[in-house]
C-alpha cells in the first residue's frame, strides 16, 4: 500500500515538472517570437516615419503639420 502511494506521488511531480518544462520552453520560445514580431514593426514604423519625413516638402505651415499630425501620419 505504502508503494502505491509513493508512485502516485512521484508520478504526479514528474507530471508536474514535465509541465513546467515544456512551459518553460513554450515562453521561451513565445517571447523570442514577440520579439521578433515588435522589432519588425519598429522597422517598418521607422522606416515609414523616415520615408513621411524625406517626402515632406519644406517649409511647411504649421498648421498642415497640425493636421498631418492629427491624421497620423
Amino acid at each position: 500500500m505504502k508503494l502505491l502511494h509513493h508512485h502516485k506521488t512521484h508520478k504526479s511531480l514528474v507530471q508536474t515538472e514535465m509541465y513546467e518544462n515544456k512551459m518553460a520552453r513554450f515562453n521561451s520560445a513565445n517571447d523570442q517570437r514577440l520579439s521578433a514580431h515588435f522589432r519588425t514593426a519598429l522597422e517598418r514604423c521607422r522606416s515609414s516615419y523616415k520615408t513621411r519625413k524625406n517626402n515632406m516638402a519644406m517649409p511647411v505651415s504649421e498648421d498642415d503639420l497640425k493636421a498631418e499630425h492629427r491624421l497620423g501620419y
